[in-house]
């Protein structure tokens, strides 16, 4: 296949239900600490994106996401954050070509499992025995990814600026509707001597049935000083 293909095939073979919603256990290993808790998903394309984590059955956080807005709570130290995503990476300081590509849109495509060919376009392709590797680059940032030859499903993709790099390997995949689903996605990100790994399997997933979301500021919470 050539590049254009593969391109074209990437743009019929996006992820895109009306309603998406999941259960997910996540674990984060931070260096030496290491994280385990679970995760509720609930999305409605381009319009709200929803989650929530739980430690032994209690809540410790809920986020909503919509296309202008940001509000999260912590339920542990009574605090909130009302805002959008573009105010709360410049208060981390990231860099504004990556601050740019936080958007509700992508943010939905990772958690459903859609590749981010828009953010950086493929322009070469090398074939390798078994996996087509396609990689791109746009102002300084390199993004690549791995297509198995046999289905066209993604196995991995890499961003890398510097010494950021962020990796997403797509696991487990299962008949899920019409389309394969990867039920268990794995993510590292390093930046030089610093590295955290996120592992994230899905469960109970269900596409295109409209969920109740409810997000609510307790009037006891203060707002988070970042």
């Amino acid at each position: 296949m050539s590049i254009e293909q593969l391109n074209l095939a990437l743009d019929d073979a996006m992820f895109s239900p009306e309603w998406f919603k999941a259960s997910a256990q996540i674990k984060v290993d931070n260096d030496s600490k290491k994280i385990g808790f679970s995760a509720n998903i609930k999305a409605e394309k381009d319009e709200q994106f929803w989650m929530n984590v739980k430690k032994l059955g209690f809540e410790g956080a809920r986020l909503l996401c919509t296309s202008d807005s940001l509000m999260f709570l912590d339920r542990i130290r009574k605090e909130y954050f009302k805002g959008n995503i573009n105010e709360l990476a410049t208060q981390f300081e990231l860099p504004a070509d990556i601050v740019e590509q936080l958007t509700l849109s992508n943010l939905q495509n990772i958690f459903v499992g859609n590749t981010l060919q828009d953010i950086i376009p493929y322009t070469e392709l090398n074939f390798l025995e078994s996996h087509y590797l396609l990689s791109g680059e746009k102002d300084g940032v390199k993004s690549a990814l791995k297509l198995n030859k046999s289905n066209l499903l993604p196995v991995k993709s890499e961003f890398t600026q510097g010494e950021l790099s962020v990796n997403i390997s797509y696991l487990n995949y299962q008949a899920l509707g019409e389309r394969p689903f990867s039920y268990d996605r794995k993510i590292l990100i390093s930046n030089g001597s610093k590295t955290i790994g996120l592992d994230i399997e899905y469960s109970d997933v269900e596409l295109n049935v409209p969920q109740k979301i409810i997000f609510s500021i307790p009037s006891r919470y203060t707002e988070m000083k970042i």
